[in-house]
């Protein structure tokens, strides 16, 4: 028995039409998954780094508050006090036509040590002490006589006595004046 080898001629294979396609197709959908794996993998990265930052941020911002409220406490407190400084400025009465004739109506056995000035209710209060009765007597006339004077009243009188001896007469006159010795001070400095 004999066999009998005979070439047989092989048959060739034929791919389907389109499964080349199909297979390059895979093989770039293949690299763009890996692709866009490394690369959302890198925006992740930046997305943590970007995250330190803005928390580093926070905290030294947060940290800065605390001196950051103090300051604008004290601005508060010093735009407060200018504020005030600015009534008084702004309620501020021109003394001197007061001044100047009230200097001449000081006799000269008397002293004045207290002056209590209300500009706005054109009041003085003018206590002081002279050297007997007659001398406090003599400075109320004074007073009185002059024309600035509206009213003149004596509201306490008291004697200094030393050794059973009287040494001093003190008094406190009340007096309305002119509402032309008080006049505000408007300035423009603006």
């Amino acid at each position: 028995m004999a066999i009998e080898v005979s070439q047989q001629k092989k048959k060739k294979v034929k791919a389907p039409e389109g499964l080349d396609l199909f297979f390059q197709a895979m093989i770039f959908l293949f690299v763009l998954v890996v692709g866009g794996y490394f690369f959302m993998l890198h925006l992740n990265t930046q997305a943590e780094e970007i995250g330190r930052e803005i928390e580093d941020e926070i905290a030294r911002r947060k940290a800065a508050v605390p001196e950051r409220e103090e300051m604008e406490d004290r601005a508060r407190y010093h735009r407060h006090l200018i504020e005030d400084f600015q009534d008084i400025i702004d309620a501020r009465y021109v003394m001197s036509p007061f001044f100047s004739p009230f200097e001449g109506s000081v006799h000269p056995s008397a002293e004045v040590f207290v002056l209590n000035i209300e500009p706005e209710e054109r009041t003085v209060r003018v206590s002081g002490k002279g050297e007997d009765f007659v001398a406090v007597g003599q400075q109320f006339y004074a007073l009185k006589a002059r024309e600035f004077v509206e009213e003149l009243s004596l509201s306490n009188l008291s004697t200094v006595r030393e050794d059973e001896e009287v040494v001093a007469v003190e008094f406190t006159f009340d007096m309305q004046v002119e509402e032309e010795l008080f006049v505000k001070d408007i300035s423009e400095d603006d």
